[in-house]
């Protein structure tokens, strides 16, 4: 019976950090990446940086920045709830803080 237990805590020893370990990754992904909406479809998918992009379902070009680097004029923004920053509406996430925003869409 005794034997048992100490595999049993061994066990718990090594899976719990790995739990742990696994939960925060997951979470900085989520946090370092752009959640963005297509205004065509209302398709949600997540960029790695916020960039122009193609829609994966509707194939919808939607670009935010001009080929010189600066901002598109078609492109309207709004202020984050949380922390104020202002980002581009369809950007789900905020840039700054990485929470989501209802007045994104």
């Amino acid at each position: 019976m005794e034997n048992d237990n100490i595999w049993l805590i061994g066990f718990l020893i090594l899976i719990i950090p790995v739990f742990f370990w696994l939960r925060v990754k997951a979470y900085n992904i989520r946090k370092k990446s752009v959640n963005v909406c297509c205004p065509s479809c209302g398709n949600n998918q997540r960029l790695p940086n916020l960039k122009n992009y193609r829609c994966r379902k509707c194939g919808y070009e939607v670009e935010f920045f001009t080929k010189n680097g600066t901002t598109s004029p078609t492109v309207k923004t709004y202020h984050c709830m949380a922390c104020g920053a202002e980002n581009f509406k369809g950007v789900i996430t905020c840039t700054a803080c990485g929470l989501a925003n209802p007045a994104a869409i």
